[in-house]
């Protein structure tokens, strides 16, 4: 690389800062109030088909499970006291 390729960048010490019009902040602010955000439709189909998974599970989980005294009695095994009666 010699020193003719190279580009020196223009000296910037001499640019004015501009005056923004006055208009131009309502301009904006209308523009983004105007704005909607709206959801697209095939977010909220998938959401609800989630929950109706989530709540499927809840209510199979619920109803599927067999009234067995066994297998309530090794989840939560019964403690004896003979202190108290």
């Amino acid at each position: 690389m010699t020193s003719k390729n190279i580009r020196h960048m223009p000296n910037f010490d001499n640019i004015q800062r501009m005056t923004a019009p006055e208009h131009l902040y309502e301009r904006v602010m209308t523009a983004v109030k105007q704005q909607v955000q709206v959801v697209p439709m095939s977010w909220v189909r998938v959401a609800a088909a989630i929950a109706l998974l989530f709540l499927s599970a809840d209510i199979a989980a619920v109803f599927g499970q067999k009234n067995n005294k066994t297998q309530t009695n090794t989840l939560r095994p019964t403690t004896i006291n003979y202190l108290y009666d």
